[in-house]
């Protein structure tokens, strides 16, 4: 419980391209959005199912359940705001701002140590959570320390806002003390386009509720059994507004005891889950599905009667049917990347842990390619400046945006770029790294864009980026280094140093400089904005 408080077309008329690209992705994204959104379908890898090893604790079996209960649907007194359905697209901000459009001061705690996140609901609305504080070890002493945090009074509040105009939509905030719960948090998962929202609140004897999206008003709690707690949530797409959540059993002291289970039902009654699946273990975990695959990974610690067979990790990896709740072993643990309109198992890894074959897959699991990749070559999607409804941008952290993909996909090698249609395995171009500046180190991680036009950047966390002509392959001049503007249609905007910079994403030009105190620049809602502590202003 605790450790989860601590997830190539040629140029067109802009209008135009973005049009054709949300009409391509609404085939391939789910409708629903959710913070992780899943769509549960058959599994074609349950028929038949691999026989589990003799060391192999025996697979589990769904829990029979009876009919969940009815519940009444949520009013909604407003068309608006609502969960998007299709993906969010940025607005470009094509001048330089002369000043804020709008301004607003979130409600909360306003010391440096409060941590800031936002969530993109849809076109124009954003959820803002202040808090909980980030405390050192010397801040949970009053007194010590340059900027000392006030732990006493610790919390968390969600704000939604209308990011055109900067108005608030409504707030509401929870508080405890800080020093009994140090590692306590707040995680909302937007519940797909039911209207809901849950604030899975993680701590000793913190609520946990279901919100109204419109009005904020809390509409019903999360309750488990006694010594229950859950270790991660997923929200299922669409309007059902439930969820995928793994469940803990916890002892006296609050540490994991196992059994554990794995269940899909509405927050509101959890009690009536739509199935629910025990596993004899603990430290449940499932990889977080975000696009429409049938299935997922699990990972748990067995109870063992005994110690561990000799050469049993102290973890199994089992699959999880996301449609049925069965659980079905595996003889080695197995990764996926859930990309847009398709799944990659890697596969056949080297000694330093790269894959060497990959296999692609549909949403039902059935193989539609395998491939070779040269050896310590990474596998990056292929991604646009569009996110999914309900996303997740860590302020003034690298990455955040679960952005949406074009149906390609890179094999980054030591000495190469390829470029992969990921449903037909088809080699679109492979090029050199000659005149690219991208660091190709163990375990670096890279990001691809495609953006307005035919360029391709391909970023490494270094902070080094390549632009590619996307049709061709060829090498164009790199952009400046830049730790992870956030990014538009047609342009990036990084913040650092103090100043504020667009850059054309085609050209590689700047189109506009301006100085920023700023703390972050980042897209809520598909608006351009900055923050600085508590307050959120927009920037065009």
């Amino acid at each position: 419980m605790l450790i989860e408080a601590v997830v190539s077309a040629p140029a067109r008329r802009r209008t135009h391209r973005v049009r054709v690209l949300v009409g391509i992705i609404m085939l391939a994204v789910l409708t629903g959005g959710g913070t992780t959104a899943l769509a549960l379908a058959g599994g074609a890898l349950f028929k038949p199912a691999q026989p589990a090893s003799s060391s192999t604790p025996a697979p589990a079996v769904p829990t029979a359940t009876t009919t969940a209960v009815p519940i009444a649907p949520t009013s909604v007194p407003s068309p608006t705001p609502a969960v998007a359905t299709l993906p969010i697209a940025p607005h470009d901000v094509t001048s330089a701002p002369s000043g804020a459009s709008w301004s607003i001061q979130l409600p909360g705690s306003s010391e440096s140590c409060v941590q800031h996140t936002s969530y993109s609901i849809a076109d124009g609305y954003a959820l803002f959570q202040a808090g909980p504080k980030e405390a050192s070890g010397d801040e949970l002493s009053p007194g010590v320390g340059p900027d000392p945090c006030d732990m006493s009074d610790d919390g968390v509040t969600l704000t939604l806002v209308d990011t055109a105009t900067g108005s608030q939509v409504w707030s509401r905030s929870w508080s405890w003390n800080g020093f009994a719960n140090r590692y306590a948090g707040v995680v909302p998962v937007i519940l797909g386009t039911s209207g809901r929202i849950l604030v899975r609140t993680v701590g000793p004897e913190l609520p946990s509720e279901v919100l109204d999206l419109v009005s904020g008003s809390t509409v019903g709690s999360l309750a488990l059994d006694t010594g229950e707690s859950i270790r991660s949530a997923q929200a299922v797409a669409g309007d059902s507004g439930e969820v995928i959540a793994t469940i803990e059993t916890l002892d006296s002291s609050l540490n994991t005891a196992g059994p554990s289970r794995v269940a899909r039902f509405d927050p509101r009654d959890a009690s009536h889950p739509v199935w629910s699946t025990v596993v004899d273990g603990s430290e449940i975990g499932a990889q977080v599905v975000t696009n429409g695959f049938s299935y997922t990974s699990l990972h748990y610690s067995p109870t063992w009667q005994t110690a561990p067979p000799p050469g049993q990790t102290p973890y199994v990896n089992p699959l999880l049917n996301l449609s049925t709740g069965e659980i079905s072993s595996r003889p080695e643990a197995l990764y996926y990347d859930f990309f847009t309109g398709y799944t990659i198992r890697p596969g056949g890894y080297d000694t330093t842990g790269y894959p060497l074959t990959l296999t692609g897959l549909d949403d039902d699991g059935n193989q539609i390619w395998t491939r070779s990749v040269p050896a310590a070559s990474s596998v990056v999607e292929v991604t646009t400046p569009l996110v999914r409804p309900g996303s997740s941008d860590q302020i003034g952290v690298v990455g955040g945006s679960d952005r949406v993909g074009d149906g390609q996909f890179l094999v980054v090698s030591p000495d190469s770029v390829t470029l992969v249609d990921g449903l037909t395995n088809d080699t679109i171009w492979t090029t050199g790294l000659t005149g690219c500046a991208l660091d190709h180190k163990p375990y670096s991680f890279f990001d691809a864009l495609r953006t307005e036009g035919a360029t391709l950047i391909v970023t490494a966390t270094p902070g080094r980026a390549c632009r590619f002509d996307a049709t061709t392959g060829a090498v164009l001049a790199s952009l400046p280094p830049s730790y992870w503007p956030r990014t538009g249609t047609v342009a990036t905007y990084d913040l650092r140093d103090g100043t504020g910079t667009a850059t054309n994403m085609q050209t590689g030009a700047t189109e506009w400089s301006v100085p920023s105190d700023a703390d972050a620049w980042f897209f809520a809602g598909g608006y351009l904005v900055a923050q600085t502590g508590n307050t959120i202003v927009g920037l065009g």
